[in-house]
This record gives C-alpha cells, sequence and structure tokens, in this order.
C-alpha cells in the first residue's frame, strides 16, 4: 500500500512538473473544532462576544471552497462565489472562508492580492512571512511540512504544504511557500481549512483576467476606510 502511495505521489508530481498550462482544481472544505471553542467561550470574559460566538457556532455549516491554478497563477473564492451564485442562504463561517472576495496569487510577478467588497474596484496586495517547522504529516497521500505565520495577530497560525506540488498557492490568504498548501489552522486551531480532493481540467485559459481595478497595500487600504467610515477608526 505505502508503495502504491509512492508511486502514485512521484507520478503526479512528474504530471504537475510536465502539464504546466493545464488547469488544476483544489476542493477545501472549511470545518469547526467544537473542543477548541468551548474551551474558548469557558475563558471568555466579554458576554456579548461570547453569546455571538456561541449562537453563529450552533448554526456551522461545512463551507466549501476551492483554488483554480496553473504555473503562472492562483484564484481562490468560496464555491458558490466562483458559481455567481449570490441567492444562496447566507452563512457566517463563509466570511472566514473568503466570503464574497476572491483572492489571487500571481507567480508571475510574484503577488497576491483580494478583491475588496469595501471599497468599489479595489484590489488590497497583501504579504505572508512563513516560519518552516520541523513537523510533517500526510494529506491526500501527500508529505506536508507545517509552517508558522510569523507576526500573526489573530493567534497562532499554522499551515501544511506539500513541495511535491511545487507551486506557492492555498487557500485564503496562505501562500508563498516552497508547495502547495493543502490545510491550514487558525485562531489557535479553531478553524480548519483542509483539502479534499486535486484534480486537473484539460481547458487552458487565464486565471487572471484583466480589470481596470486599482491595486493598494493593507496598510493604504486601512487608511482610506477609516477615512471614509467611521466604523473602521478604532481598528
Amino acid at each position: 500500500m505505502k508503495n502504491l502511495i509512492l508511486y502514485t505521489c512521484l507520478v503526479f508530481s512528474y504530471f504537475f512538473y510536465a502539464q504546466t498550462n493545464n488547469i488544476y482544481e483544489v476542493d477545501y472544505v472549511l470545518q469547526l473544532d467544537h473542543e477548541v471553542l468551548n474551551k474558548s467561550l469557558k475563558t471568555m470574559k466579554n458576554q456579548k462576544v461570547k453569546h455571538f460566538i456561541a449562537k453563529h457556532a450552533d448554526t456551522f455549516e461545512e463551507v466549501q471552497a476551492k483554488l483554480i491554478f496553473n504555473a503562472k497563477a492562483a484564484k481562490y473564492a468560496v464555491r458558490k462565489q466562483l458559481q455567481n451564485d449570490f441567492n444562496q442562504k447566507s452563512n457566517f463561517f463563509e466570511k472566514h472562508a473568503g466570503g464574497k472576495s476572491t483572492y489571487y496569487y500571481d507567480n508571475e510577478k510574484k503577488i497576491a492580492y483580494y478583491t475588496s467588497t469595501l471599497i468599489n474596484k479595489t484590489n488590497v496586495v497583501y504579504e505572508r512571512e512563513w516560519k518552516i517547522l520541523k513537523e510533517s504529516e500526510e494529506i491526500l497521500g501527500f508529505r506536508c511540512y507545517k509552517a508558522e505565520l510569523i507576526l500573526d495577530q489573530e493567534g497562532k497560525m499554522f499551515v501544511w504544504f506539500t513541495n511535491e506540488i511545487p507551486y506557492p498557492y492555498g487557500p485564503l490568504r496562505f501562500n508563498n511557500l516552497p508547495g502547495l498548501i493543502l490545510k491550514a489552522e487558525v485562531k489557535n486551531g479553531l478553524i480548519t481549512y483542509l483539502a479534499t480532493n486535486i484534480k486537473t481540467k484539460r481547458k487552458n485559459k487565464p486565471i487572471i483576467e484583466e480589470t481596470d481595478h486599482r491595486f493598494m497595500s493593507e496598510e493604504e487600504y486601512m487608511k482610506e476606510l477609516k477615512k471614509n467610515n467611521p466604523l473602521f477608526e478604532g481598528f
């Protein structure tokens, strides 16, 4: 069985190297760890926040998202956003999966950004720095290595990436590592993004299409939000 898995991974890795013009898709599912949630709620002092989180946790539904990529670029979004279906039932946890924004990584320009839902026709550029750790685990038959996000302000954030698929992509804002990210844990393990399937599409079309959107850094973006909306003054 182990030899079969190893053979499959080797073939798959070669396939990625050889077919750089193909488009690939990765399905992710957003999961909530209720055990971590219950521990957090026990020590939470703000009763309003506690009640708000508990209320939404009780109505949690799995969120599905998709990463589409080739050698040049990647695009990630909640699946119904990719399907242009905005009439389905709203799910609070969709915001954690990306909400209505689309996330891009231009591998030729080495730039990561997402579309703003608050300022029209704006792409927000961001950067991520990682510390690669010694731990590893197997996901979908691939050996994945653990990495920690440096200077994150929302608690411990870890991802697992495989250099057997040598592209710096992943779900949401997780990218810029020497391999595809198949798993991510945020908010001290409360929420997990887990890859459930990888497949290839024969059609070759641009991942990033030309738009008239302007680009700005996260710092510039927050300044403009605060300037135009008093609700953001405290951020």
